[in-house]
């Protein structure tokens, strides 16, 4: 299943490659999409595809239609959800571990400065850091430095806090990876799986490039 599926064009590109294989998608989304991939998934004969409109957090999988015939077991993907949906996500593969359903996973996350303490599903494992929502807060905007061009028109140091823009750079990705760490505790604890978090491609290719990995404890 992929949430925050857009077009659906990864889905596209796994039921590719996976050609020789009977594949059943699932795709949600909240938004509505032209030219979306089903067009050409649907003319495929090894695939069943359905998608379903809705938020990710007002999502219950296990009452919901999916495709295909036979037991649920299912492969969570998200493709850079931004800020919290990442959070409603995880959440989402919590509730299909408790169900039994939920097979792996692995989410694309970025936007982190986008997060709010409310929604955000590590709060247990940033209270145990000494974090509290106003402190989370700041390291969501800290997170926000790791690919901020805005002072490097400047000399390379920024006055506000007395950093080189490496520096403020090394701060960012700090706080990025300090966000995802405590998503892959809760993880851990929560959907039945053993987390992990990858880098999946040089930065050159996409600055946002971490992967949280959800793998069978067996």
């Amino acid at each position: 299943m992929e949430l925050g599926a857009g077009r659906g064009m990864l889905s596209a590109t796994l039921a590719d490659a996976y050609s020789s294989e009977a594949v059943r998608l699932l795709l949600v989304e909240r938004r509505a999409y032209r030219y979306k991939a089903e067009r050409v998934l649907r003319r495929a004969a090894n695939v069943s595809v359905r998608r379903l409109r809705c938020n990710i957090k007002d999502l219950d999988l296990t009452h919901a239609p999916l495709p295909g015939d036979g037991p649920a077991r299912l492969v969570l993907l998200c493709k850079h959800l931004c800020g919290n949906a990442t959070d409603a996500a995880l959440r989402c593969g919590a509730a299909c571990a408790a169900a039994g359903m939920l097979q792996g996973g692995a989410l694309a996350t970025c936007c982190h400065h986008a997060c709010t303490w409310r929604d955000f599903c590590g709060k247990a494992q940033m209270r145990s850091l000494g974090f509290d929502a106003r402190s989370f807060s700041l390291a969501c905007r800290i997170a926000s430095w790791a690919f901020d061009k805005a002072h490097e028109k400047d000399d390379g140091s920024d006055s506000r806090w007395g950093l080189t823009l490496e520096q403020r750079r090394a701060a960012g990705l700090a706080a990025k990876r300090l966000l995802d760490s405590a998503r892959v505790e809760w993880a851990s604890q929560h959907c039945g799986v053993h987390a992990s978090l990858v880098q999946f491609c040089q930065s050159g290719v996409s600055p946002e490039n971490r992967l949280l990995v959800l793998s069978s404890k067996h």
